[in-house]
């Protein structure tokens, strides 16, 4: 896979653009930068998630 784009890192983090442009401005996430646009590696986010996130030990929310 190549790079990706702000737009499809959001999605996937399912955050706002705004959100992993600070990430990447605080140092939290690598990114590429191509000419103004800003490029990602599948393997940094996935590595930013192994860093950042935990999956909790929680029962799914039991339905009304």
């Amino acid at each position: 896979m190549g790079l990706i784009t702000i737009n499809e890192v959001a999605r996937w983090l399912r955050l706002s653009t705004v959100t992993v442009w600070r990430r990447c401005r605080d140092g939290k996430l690598q990114f590429i930068k191509v000419d103004r646009a800003l490029r990602f590696r599948p393997k940094d986010v996935k590595e930013y998630l192994n860093q950042h996130c935990q999956l909790k030990d929680e029962p799914a929310p039991k339905a009304n």
